[in-house]
């Protein structure tokens, strides 16, 4: 606790009015896999202060216009139906099994859309995300999205798990917290979303990235949920 405040007191100016922190004592070894990700979700999902919510994961980083191209997008949505706005997932791959991730910095991966059209071209480390698994982001329709100018809508097909903004007016669900080791865990709380009648649109300019690391199976302990 003396950690969080003395993080807090370091960076007050900084964070007053944007970040609130919840601590969460967790008192299994430091080695157990059954990590309590859905829990941390809801307490985060629930005591945000903003009326648009951002689910992401911690380990994606939105491109740098992000911000300013949902806020512009997110109106084409119906205002009298539940609607997500989804933001399609790349990935930075690893040069080897020995590339330090921690290592890779801003300047590693794409800050635009057109940053991101010429890296899929001359980088093959620039790729969508865990595209050999076509359910999991496939449905985002990437090919329209190259050329895409405006938001476009998509249907929500099974293990579907984009990553999305969406209004807390919505009523949404919470996360089901019986999960808590690898995998599953977030997946069943889009489905519940998508069954529930939900609509599902792609912003055509804002995209997030994921930065892999070696241990995506190991350690799952990648939790992140952002707010607008």
């Amino acid at each position: 606790m003396h950690q969080v405040e003395r993080l807090w007191d370091k960076h007050e100016q900084t964070f007053n009015g944007k970040v609130a922190i919840h601590v969460v004592v967790d008192r299994r070894p430091k080695d157990d896999l059954f990590y309590p990700h859905n829990i941390l979700r809801n307490i985060a999902k629930e005591n945000t202060p903003t009326d648009l919510l951002f689910y992401n994961d911690i380990d994606f980083i939105p491109s740098y216009n992000a911000h300013s191209m949902l806020l512009k997008h997110i109106p084409s949505m119906p205002n009298d139906e539940p609607s997500v706005m989804v933001l399609p997932a790349f990935e930075r791959k690893l040069r080897d099994e020995n590339e330090d991730e921690t290592k890779i910095s801003l300047r590693d991966i794409p800050s635009s859309k057109a940053n991101l059209m010429g890296n899929l071209i001359t980088n093959d480390r620039i790729r969508p995300f865990r595209e050999s698994y076509q359910p999991g982001h496939g449905p985002s329709n990437y090919t329209k999205w190259y050329t895409a100018t405006k938001a476009y809508q998509i249907n929500f097909a099974l293990n579907y798990e984009p990553y999305f903004v969406v209004s807390k007016r919505w009523n949404l669900p919470p996360f089901w917290e019986h999960f808590t080791g690898y995998g599953k865990n977030k997946q069943t709380w889009v489905e519940e979303i998508g069954v529930a009648g939900f609509n599902f649109f792609v912003c055509p300019d804002a995209f997030i990235t994921h930065v892999n690391h070696n241990n995506d199976k190991q350690d799952d302990r990648c939790v992140g949920l952002f707010f607008l």
